[in-house]
């Protein structure tokens, strides 16, 4: 999921980078190809946030909330031996 997230995000901000250059150009851009591009990654953005929502919800739905817990003998035994080193 984080992968999906990653590759729309990068398709949006480089189709946007090209609209903004096109626009500094004088380009019109109502009627280019980028503006349909940057609402095909749109749509995608929109699939995969929605794709999230729907896992969280399940996740949230199961109870299957695990809380974390820290072992404190074995921190404290950790912190010791590092201290006991000499750098």
């Amino acid at each position: 999921m984080e992968s999906a997230t990653l590759h729309t995000s990068l398709a949006f901000t480089i189709n946007s980078l090209f609209h903004m250059y096109l626009k500094t150009e004088g380009v019109d851009t109502k009627n280019h190809p980028i503006k349909q591009e940057l609402d095909r990654v749109k749509k995608y953005i929109k699939r995969v946030k929605n794709l999230e929502k729907e896992k969280n919800d399940k996740h949230e739905s199961s109870g299957a909330v695990a809380k974390r817990r820290v072992d404190r003998k074995a921190a404290s035994r950790m912190i010791r031996a590092g201290m006991k080193r000499k750098f």
